[in-house]
């Protein structure tokens, strides 16, 4: 089942389906337990998997170091680009941006 709620754009992501959370005991040591399971809306489990983006933006991946701002970002240019492209929006807003 697709859902079509969202183009993903980015990279394969690296496919951690899982969140751990630590349990401090009394006498020092602790235990690390899995409380959740990550899935797709489909109920797919994303573990060793990744999810592939719809549209990939590995040819904007910048060497470190890294942008200071979201504007001046390669990936975020390629995504803002790929809606003007689509006439998907004509105003978009960056987060922390004046």
């Amino acid at each position: 089942m697709i859902h079509r709620r969202a183009t993903l754009m980015g990279e394969r992501t690296f496919g951690k389906g899982s969140v751990q959370t630590v349990m401090p005991l009394s006498n020092g040591q602790a235990l690390k337990l899995t409380t959740s399971r990550y899935v797709t809306p489909s109920g797919a489990s994303i573990h060793d998997r990744g999810i592939e983006p719809d549209v990939s933006l590995a040819a904007a991946r910048q060497p470190s170091p890294a942008p200071r701002d979201a504007a001046s970002d390669p990936a975020v240019q390629a995504a803002l680009q790929y809606l003007r492209d689509r006439s998907l929006g004509t105003q978009v807003a960056l987060v922390g941006s004046p």
